[in-house]
């Protein structure tokens, strides 16, 4: 069994919605015959080119991979343990984690915020020119609207990935003074 390749896979989607749509759509023209009346914009078509073409989602998988390794460098942080000191009492400590670690999750969620920064306003520019370009080439028949929360999502999502990357260059500028602090003494 031969697979086709998955540009005419998406085609043949493409077209299946088509035809479905034009089997669906009757038209009355006045008289007591039906007739079917396929895409006459071509919008499917156009949607096709705008997901192939336009959107690049590689950027958010890049995002994904970032986060996914600064939150493994982040498990590797240490936890409490009990300590005895020299009155033979036990105290719970938890010591600081390694500055290398610390160093790699800010360079992790520091890239991560950037590409996701990148990614979420090529999408938004991206998508409120083709609905406006859609718009325009139909002389107003199409009306395209960019979703308010798909847009709200994607912002926030990276304004919680940006808070991640702030939160850890605080821990570490913490880190560091408080060791600098210590070294003194």
């Amino acid at each position: 069994m031969s697979r086709k390749p998955a540009k005419e896979r998406h085609l043949n989607n493409v077209q299946v919605l088509a035809n479905l749509i034009q089997a669906q759509k009757p038209v009355n023209n006045g008289n007591t015959s039906t007739e079917i009346i396929p895409d006459p914009l071509n919008l499917i078509m156009m949607a096709n080119e705008f997901k192939e073409k336009i959107v690049f989602n590689g950027l958010i998988y890049i995002v994904v991979a970032l986060m996914f390794i600064c939150f493994l460098l982040l498990s590797t942080f240490p936890g409490w343990h009990e300590e005895v000191d020299e009155n033979n009492s036990e105290h719970q400590v938890k010591p600081f984690p390694s500055q290398a670690v610390v160093l790699a999750c800010l360079l992790a969620a520091s890239a991560s915020a950037g590409f996701g920064l990148i990614s979420i306003l090529w999408q938004h520019v991206n998508s409120s020119a083709t609905a406006t370009m859609a718009g325009i080439l139909t002389y107003g028949a199409v009306s395209g609207h960019v979703g308010g929360v798909a847009m709200a999502l994607g912002w926030l999502s990276i304004g919680l990935v940006a808070l991640v990357c702030v939160g850890l260059w605080v821990m570490k500028l913490s880190i560091s003074l408080i060791r600098e602090l210590t070294d003194e003494e």
